[in-house]
């Protein structure tokens, strides 16, 4: 699956793409974002989440971010989350044409096990505090969208998880 949401910001504009990325055995999941800041004052945002989970089979999420920056700003930031065979892979392309500024970031993580533990010391079972886990990483994304997104982005991640039967 590919997703390039991109946006074209002119002189005095403000535009974000939020995008996050769920693949598990054999799957690949290719999703991130475009901006074109080629006027002046333009300020862009690209937040890209994804999380690769492979269970019994290989794994991989990539983000690429594409940023063509003339006379604006363009904040870049990719953050991925592997499991077991997960795989995850970030490819950032900017081109700066003028007076403009960017910057990119990058974070890989694995699920923590100690705050695993702790979570389960609070009374939870594995499972329950695993996706308590996967749910904290994709928050900070989710507070931008409308309630109803929020809802169905969860319930599509409590779908993935229980058709792979939990993770871990």
């Amino acid at each position: 699956t590919m997703l390039y949401p991109g946006l074209i910001l002119n002189e005095n504009s403000i535009g974000e793409i939020y995008t996050v990325g769920f693949s598990t055995d054999n799957q690949i999941i290719d999703t991130g974002g475009r901006i074109f800041a080629i006027g002046k004052n333009s300020k862009g945002y690209i937040i890209s989440k994804s999380i690769a989970i492979g269970k019994n089979d290989r794994s991989i999420s990539v983000n690429r971010i594409d940023i063509k920056i003339k006379d604006g700003e363009v904040l870049s930031k990719c953050d991925s989350l592997i499991e077991n065979k997960g795989e995850a892979i970030s490819i950032p392309r900017i081109e700066k044409f003028g007076n403009g500024y960017y910057n990119h970031e990058a974070k890989m993580e694995k699920i923590n096990d100690e705050k695993i533990y702790y979570l389960k010391s609070l009374g939870l079972s594995e499972k329950e505090a695993r996706r308590l886990f996967l749910l904290g990483f994709v928050d900070d994304i989710l507070y931008n969208f409308p309630e109803s997104y929020k809802l169905e982005v969860k319930r599509l991640i409590d779908l993935e998880l229980e058709e792979i039967g939990g993770f871990g």
